[in-house]
């Protein structure tokens, strides 16, 4: 079933009245045209088709959840969108990051690729920051904004403390070619517990 923007509003006032404080899941859906048709997740986004980039923000309007999954076609700004929005946390708020993908392959191309420049580029153009690619850090200052591991380092990651860090975001989480880890609804759950310890946060799948 989906559900138009005024429907969205409304069934959000409808969870916050009823068990704001002990929602687990939110699923997004997001439908950068009009009139397309989906399966049942908690809501449905839709923006203009002038807009096709996924607006963050928009989603974190609705969010108090524990896990969230934001499944979208290619090319709308995914992990563009969340990059720029957990550096703004950062500059805000002082909460930090760290960012998952299956693969330590995936992880070293995210770090060397050109996202972070361009979103800085785009939005922080005063920001002065490092992107530490031996380690996959993306740092302002001393502080690692944004730290990179594979879902294989749950072990390794357990020897750190991530003591800024609330947010949690595993990248391509829906897998076309390489498949699942064994073991790896274990593996994250090892890693939010180790990364967030007793500390309220929250954890992105997209």
């Amino acid at each position: 079933m989906c559900y138009n923007n005024n429907e969205i509003i409304n069934r959000r006032e409808e969870r916050e009245a009823t068990s704001r404080d002990h929602l687990l899941f939110f699923v997004v859906v997001y439908l950068p045209l009009q009139g397309q048709r989906c399966g049942p997740p908690s809501f449905i986004m839709q923006q203009p088709p002038k807009d096709i980039f996924l607006n963050v923000n928009k989603i974190m309007s609705y969010n108090d959840a524990v896990y969230s999954y934001i499944v979208t076609p290619r090319g709308v700004g995914k992990t563009y969108g969340f990059f720029k929005w957990c550096i703004n946390r950062y500059i805000k708020h002082d909460e930090c990051t760290v960012y998952l993908r299956r693969s330590r392959n995936n992880i070293d191309l995210a770090f060397t690729g050109n996202t972070f420049y361009q979103v800085m580029a785009d939005n922080f153009p005063d920001v002065k920051y490092k992107i530490l690619t031996s380690k996959n850090v993306f740092q302002i200052g001393d502080d690692p904004v944004i730290t990179g591991a594979s879902l294989l380092d749950d072990e390794s990651l357990k020897s750190v403390g991530y003591p800024k860090v609330k947010y949690i975001i595993l990248d391509e989480f829906l897998s076309e070619s390489e498949g699942y880890l064994r073991n790896e609804i274990f593996k994250i759950k090892n890693i939010r517990e180790t990364v967030l310890r007793l500390r309220s946060g929250k954890f992105f799948f997209f």
